[in-house]
């Protein structure tokens, strides 16, 4: 609601400057207020060189972050996300082929797999010969 009244007021103002200039124009004499703000016409257009210097600031500061940065933090991610996808085409290449993911709880070899399967069954101290 507050930005609909300024804004109203500001085109009310606005307009209410294009009616005085046109007459002021019109009779060849500037009236009083287009006097004041003659007077601040220098500050004026010092704020539109300010603000045009600072437009195009921004403008260049967007072209370097679009033409060389963004290409830099796009070629890093892409990286990142193509060794994710590699890992999990190799997943599921291996899940295809028939390989198992062999989880390393213990011991792999059979034989030491044998020996800690009999280790718990055996009494304490229990020397077995036969292997």
């Amino acid at each position: 609601m507050v930005t609909i009244v300024i804004f109203a007021l500001s085109v009310i103002v606005a307009s209410l400057l294009i009616v005085l200039r046109l007459l002021a124009m019109r009779s060849s004499r500037e009236s009083l207020p287009l006097r004041f703000m003659s007077k601040y016409d220098s500050a004026t257009q010092d704020f539109v060189d300010n603000l045009r210097f600072r437009i195009l600031q921004v403008i260049q500061t967007i072209k370097y972050l679009t033409l060389v940065h963004m290409p830099s933090v796009a070629d890093s991610t892409i990286a990142k996300y193509k060794l994710k996808m590699l890992d999990k085409l190799e997943t599921q290449r291996n899940l295809l082929m028939g390989r198992k993911n062999i989880q390393n709880r213990g011991s792999v070899s059979f034989f030491l797999k044998k020996i800690d399967e009999t280790k718990k069954q055996t009494p304490k101290g229990f020397i077995n010969d036969t292997l």
